[in-house]
């Protein structure tokens, strides 16, 4: 398992708004994911995955105007990312520093991290998770997406899912070609005819064209979350009990303490950054702790009735006509595990059993409903985070009914306790430098060991009792987002 330094992470931070500008000239409009973001975004490294796909879905849509008979082909690269070899993305990442003047400071970075990717690949491919595995992916990929003409035959992708728009025999024909192209740097994709590869009539795909537009309860969300910022940056003393006012209504909505990034921030530049100058007073006059419980509620309720109608489709339905289902269960789960009842949660448990796509959400819910949290630690850290982040806010304390043993179980568990959460567990693995961070104190062992991520946070952390839940807990930049992890589960499915 690669896990990186505290370092490391910076040195990608870095490297890929250094990139930014450089690739920005190069990339493909075809591309639909993973841009970097320039060097003034404090939020994140790439450009949202929702924007990227909601722009996807409108060429998709204008393309399929254009054509009065087609098809939709979604095909998939097989094995994407441990099947990219990393002496081919080390080539390209050498050729992108070459043709795009990088200094040699930020390539021999590049190459340092490609470097250590190496060390840790059982495969010799590509690592699934650091930021920089994404902009090599995209870099590998790029002549192919710079090649793709086909006669007749529209070219879209989003990471490894490829999507063709055309007459259905030039579909075949482009989908071959791209199919031969990716054999050249030892990829592989689906063939036309494989049950992977998801065919859908133009007429049929017509019905998904609105699917990633903000609907009303999108809306409601975004409102939602937003008044909760606004409401804790603007008014100190609602700011330290609304979280807990929340969970005595029974929401489990995790708000960060920007206690810190207020009073390093001159209000004029809060307000400035918030982008609130001209309507802030009327938005203020309307927004309370009891508003943002309606709302919350109201939402809820909303939710929760349209899961269950979706919950009722038949499973005969056409594998685009699911994944469509899914998609839009996936989004409204992703809200629910943190806005509805435990009544609301148990009914749709219940209900969800017959759909394995929706295991992850199906398993946080049993978790929150019964306190048994030894499912989710089989389900690897994420899992473990979404979870921990709603048992904090929630002030609950996270049962493990089976003994922890395994360095998965271990790792999940650590997060539990770094989010601050009471834990009831029989561990057999006690010395585990991952447990014994989380735990505490904090002290020189722990700053002498091997592993770059452990040595790292005990040497920034310094000597002493842990502070981990109220540094997880700290926002540190008012542009910081209210970070909902259970939401990084929606759009497994990307068509």
């Amino acid at each position: 398992m690669f896990i990186p330094g505290a370092s490391e992470a910076l040195a990608e931070a870095s490297l890929l708004a250094h990139c930014s500008p450089v690739w920005e000239k190069l990339r493909s409009a075809k591309v639909f994911s993973y841009h970097p973001t320039d060097n003034q975004n404090r939020k994140s490294y790439f450009d949202s995955y929702m924007i990227d796909l909601r722009r996807r879905q409108k060429e998709i849509l204008l393309e399929c105007n254009k054509i009065a008979e087609g098809v939709v082909a979604y095909i998939d690269i097989k094995s994407f990312y441990p099947s990219l070899s990393l002496d081919i993305a080390e080539q390209y990442w050498t050729q992108f520093c070459r043709n795009g003047s990088i200094d040699d400071h930020h390539a021999h970075i590049g190459r340092s991290l490609i470097r250590r990717y190496r060390e840790c690949s059982i495969t010799g491919g590509l690592l699934v998770g650091p930021m920089f595995s994404h902009f090599l992916a995209n870099l590998v990929l790029s002549h192919i997406d710079i090649e793709s003409e086909y006669p007749q035959v529209s070219y879209f992708r989003y990471v490894d899912d490829i999507t063709f728009v055309g007459p259905e025999n030039a579909v075949r024909d482009a989908i071959e070609q791209t199919r031969r192209k990716l054999g050249e740097l030892g990829l592989a994709m689906h063939p036309f005819d494989s049950p992977k590869t998801m065919v859908v009539p133009i007429h049929e795909w017509a019905e998904s064209a609105n699917d990633f537009v903000h609907a009303d309860h999108s809306l409601a969300w975004m409102r939602l979350v937003g008044d909760i910022k606004k409401l804790i940056l603007t008014n100190a003393d609602i700011a330290k009990h609304i979280e807990r006012d929340l969970a005595a209504e029974g929401f489990r909505l995790p708000i960060p303490d920007y206690a810190v990034a207020v009073r390093e921030a001159s209000s004029f530049e809060k307000i400035r950054q918030l982008g609130l100058w001209s309507w802030l007073k009327v938005q203020l006059g309307r927004i309370s702790t009891n508003t943002v419980i309606h709302e919350a509620r109201s939402l809820a309720d909303r939710l929760s009735a349209e899961t269950l109608n979706l919950l009722k489709h038949e499973a005969d339905d056409s594998v685009f006509q699911r994944k469509r289902v899914v998609t839009k269960l996936r989004y409204r789960l992703g809200r629910l595990v943190y806005l509805a009842t435990m009544e609301q949660l148990e009914e749709i448990a219940d209900a969800a059993e017959r759909w394995p796509e929706l295991a992850f959400h199906r398993i946080i819910i049993e978790a929150i409903i019964s306190g048994d949290c030894s499912p989710v630690l089989e389900l690897g850290t994420n899992a473990a985070q979404a979870t921990a982040q709603i048992f904090r806010a929630n002030r609950s304390t996270a049962r493990f009914s089976r003994s922890i043993s395994t360095p998965v179980e271990v790792q999940g568990l650590a997060v539990f306790i770094l989010n601050g959460v009471p834990v009831e567990a029989e561990v057999r693995s006690l010395d585990d430098p991952a447990l014994n961070f989380a735990r505490g104190p904090i002290d020189v062992d722990l700053m002498r060991q091997p592993s770059g991520l452990i040595q790292e946070l005990a040497c920034l952390h310094g000597i002493g009792p842990v502070r981990h839940a109220e540094i997880l807990r700290s926002a540190f930049d008012v542009s910081e987002m209210i970070m909902l992890d259970a939401l990084e589960f929606e759009y497994a499915y990307s068509f």
